[in-house]
């Protein structure tokens, strides 16, 4: 019934326009979580394998949730507007993958894909496509055929002949007749060119993680506390918050709370849940502390962290991806350094951080037609609780460095 596009439309019927603006509200609200998904990703996932795509395999390593492709999903599921913040909850276009394409924006967002992959491709040019059995059947692959960096990319042709595309040959995009701001120096094969990938890297998505701070040389308090709650800090008190001192710097109090010498403490909630779970695309949104009873009003509270998306098909369209487990994840530490910057918190270490997300950490599910689903009911979903001492970079071309991943506890 919709005659063209729409985004967060206002309506079910052909009356129906765009709220772009509310989608541009959202992808405001999910900016530190998006960009600390896609940071995370630059700096600590060097396997092709775990990079590309979001499946959850359990008998392989598992070693990062997240993904290109989750996040991917996430940016769809945005876009798309479903599920929240107007009277009218059913997703746009861009929400459901048969008719995604039809978006303007479809394609904007895919070339940012394609950029995402071509600055990873520099940071770790050594790693590629590692054969194994196809998860899915397809048009033109079988459930469990073996595939690698040769095998056909259906129904890309490289000529008229009938010759298919392949990874190996699409691997060096300049081929194309483009490359993009950041690598236009070309392939970035030396050293001198990754660390100017780098330094990009640093400047466009670091700025949500206290490795910024660190880098710069600033205290976390001057950017993340309220000028009228800077006088309220000194040492921890019984309840995690911070007592009044004479003594103590509130900046240099706040920066103890987030940094040990050069490292800090990233915080993660990593998700895995069955693709097809419930028929119709849907987001896991984390909360801490209570979330509005009315997805409505999602959008606007500040207790909403972030969100991830699962670009699932509809029952109607028969695109099966049954059990298939996805994952991805929802960064945490921005949102913790902003407590520990307003004395909710005494510092980013486990036995602060444990109890205080064990009692405030929320999670909700709604699908792109706007279903409030109980997380309980989805017995496939997963969400545990991760962190990571993770060293911070001391000039801008460097990444941080992160340590083991140690799992605290799974939410209920």
């Amino acid at each position: 019934m919709w005659t063209s596009t729409l985004r967060s439309p206002t309506t079910n019927d052909n009356t129906a326009i765009s709220n772009n603006s509310l989608v541009a509200r959202n992808f405001d609200q999910n900016l530190p979580s998006v960009s600390q998904r896609l940071y995370n990703l630059f700096s600590n996932n060097a396997n092709y394998t775990s990079f590309s795509n979001n499946a959850w395999i359990p008998l392989g390593s598992n070693e990062s949730y997240d993904s290109l492709e989750s996040l991917h999903d996430t940016v769809h599921t945005l876009a798309g507007g479903g599920g929240f913040g107007q009277p009218n909850t059913q997703g746009g276009h861009m929400s459901f993958i048969p008719y995604s394409g039809f978006d303007p924006i479809f394609w904007l967002h895919h070339t940012n894909v394609d950029r995402i992959f071509a600055i990873w491709q520099a940071l770790y040019p050594d790693t590629w496509v590692t054969p194994q059995a196809a998860t899915l059947a397809s048009y033109t692959t079988s459930k469990g055929e073996i595939q690698d960096s040769t095998t056909a990319l259906t129904p890309f042709f490289a000529s008229a002949d009938g010759i298919f595309w392949t990874s190996d040959t699409v691997r060096d995009y300049t081929k194309f007749g483009y490359t993009y701001p950041e690598l236009m120096a070309g392939p970035n094969t030396s050293t001198k060119a990754r660390s100017r990938v780098i330094k990009a890297v640093n400047r466009l998505y670091g700025a949500s993680s206290p490795a910024s701070s660190f880098m710069k040389g600033t205290k976390i308090a001057d950017t993340k506390m309220p000028r009228a709650e800077r006088q309220v800090f000194g040492q921890t008190g019984s309840q995690g918050k911070r007592k009044t001192s004479n003594e103590e710097n509130p900046a240099e109090t706040v920066n103890k709370g987030v940094f040990s010498g050069h490292q800090y403490r990233e915080w993660i909630a990593n998700i895995r849940v069955m693709k097809q779970a419930l028929s119709e695309p849907f987001a896991i949104h984390i909360f801490i502390g209570d979330a509005p009873r009315d997805p409505r009003q999602w959008p606007f509270s500040k207790n909403h962290i972030g969100m991830m998306g699962v670009f699932a098909s509809t029952d109607a369209h028969g695109i099966s991806a049954a059990h298939l487990d996805v994952s991805g994840t929802v960064p945490l530490t921005a949102a913790l350094v902003d407590k520990v910057a307003s004395g909710q918190l005494a510092s980013l270490d486990p036995q602060d951080v444990e109890v205080y997300l064990r009692l405030n950490l929320q999670k909700r599910v709604l699908t792109s037609s706007g279903r409030l689903h109980d997380v309980a009911s989805i017995a496939s979903l997963k969400v545990e609780i991760a962190s990571s001492v993770v060293s911070a970079p001391k000039t801008e071309e460097e990444l941080p460095k992160w340590g083991a991943i140690v799992v605290h506890f799974e939410m209920r």
